[in-house]
């Protein structure tokens, strides 16, 4: 299966190629390859007794708001967590979620977006900063450290 141009489009098309019955469905980035096994575990539990989970981690830095190179705002980062992946969720909200993708006002940077939007709750399961996204040079760097430390896979 190829993916699609964006984010939703290549989930999409996996949801697509599942021709079997399942319950629930894991989204998980290729882009972060150290992913804790404890941590898989903890979001796939949350996922199945909530219907909806994510990773994430409370934000450390101080978040500012800029428009045309200027702060507008600073935002209370007490209430804000970045998201990761994997991402849980009943089969069919999130099959309805993408169905429903016109519908939703906010961008689409991630599925739990398109599951909130058709009025599901998702729950918020602690996750590590080791579980980065690998972006820049800089990423792959970090990440290799964290998988030459014996491989949080293996955890």
């Amino acid at each position: 299966m190829q993916g699609g141009a964006s984010r939703r489009e290549s989930v999409l098309r996996g949801l697509e190629a599942i021709n079997w019955p399942v319950e629930f469905t894991l989204v998980h980035d290729a882009a972060r390859p150290c992913l804790a096994k404890s941590e898989a575990r903890e979001v796939i539990a949350d996922g199945v007794a909530y219907g909806a989970a994510i990773l994430a981690t409370p934000l450390v830095d101080t978040i500012k708001q800029v428009e045309y190179g200027m702060v507008v705002a600073s935002l209370d980062r007490s209430l804000l967590w970045a998201v990761q992946t994997p991402q849980v969720f009943r089969h069919q909200w999130l099959v309805d979620g993408h169905a429903k993708w016109r519908q939703v006002k906010e961008p689409i940077t991630d599925d739990a977006v398109l599951v909130s939007a058709i009025g599901h709750r998702v729950r918020v399961t602690p996750g590590s900063a080791a579980n980065l996204k690998v972006t820049t040079p800089e990423d792959l760097l970090l990440a290799a450290y964290f998988l030459e430390q014996g491989g949080r896979l293996c955890q």
